[in-house]
């Protein structure tokens, strides 16, 4: 399986599509200026719903122009003959997602080696952060389509396909192994209040970090599980 996709799957493909929002938080983090705005928004809310193989909702909030993102899922996915449940949450710090089933008490830890390689070769604006995306994601313009009445660039590359407003997701596909998965904006909103809660990581669970380079030792590692049964 292309490594891209599957490192794309395990950040959540919602996610992925912000990548210059994280870089910009991990410059931040060394040093930048704190002033940097890398949306026009001070916080966003973003609610989603799945079609095609997946089937369910996501949310996904960011806070201080991008800094702090936290992406919560509910979701059911067919695919060869399983259905797998998921109920879990992803949230960026400090150059790594943070992952765990709601209900578990183990959750996993991964560094986000796109922005780690962003970092190292010094990027340091948000134009060169997206290049640097669309050259690691294959990624061509193939046109525009509103969606939720925002004028969206549409963007394909690497088996995914991001319709972009303002550097915000409004749709996402991502196809593996022939199946395809939707993810499609149901409501956009900006400059709201997001609690400081939102970004604290549970007591409960103990994260234990996994190596994207070696997925297949991810259950040693402590990765986050997932429910699975055969239809």
């Amino acid at each position: 399986m292309n490594r891209k996709l599957l490192n794309i799957g395990r950040i959540g493909f919602a996610a992925a599509a912000l990548l210059i929002a994280m870089v910009c938080s991990e410059m931040t983090g060394q040093g930048q200026s704190a002033s940097l705005k890398f949306y026009p928004f001070r916080t966003v809310e973003l609610l989603y719903a799945y079609s095609g193989s997946t089937t369910g909702s996501q949310r996904l909030i960011f806070d201080d122009y991008g800094r702090k993102q936290k992406e919560e899922t509910k979701s059911e996915t067919k695919m060869f003959g399983f259905t797998t449940k998921t109920n879990e949450v992803k949230l960026n710090d400090n150059g790594y997602i943070y992952q765990w089933i709601v209900g578990e008490k183990t959750g996993s830890k991964m560094k986000n080696e796109l922005i780690m390689s962003m970092m190292d070769e010094g990027i340091a604006n948000p134009e060169d952060a997206w290049e640097k995306t669309k050259a690691y994601l294959k990624l061509v313009k193939v046109g525009n389509e509103p969606i939720l009445g925002k004028p969206c660039e549409i963007w394909e590359g690497s088996g995914v396909k991001f319709w972009f407003w303002k550097y915000l997701t409004l749709k996402s596909e991502i196809t593996i192994a022939g199946q395809t998965m939707v993810l499609t904006a149901t409501s956009v909103k900006t400059d709201v209040p997001i609690a400081a809660s939102e970004w604290v990581l549970p007591t409960n669970v103990v994260f234990k970090e996994v190596d994207l380079e070696n997925p297949d030792v991810e259950g040693d590692q402590g990765g986050s599980p997932t429910n699975s049964e055969k239809e």
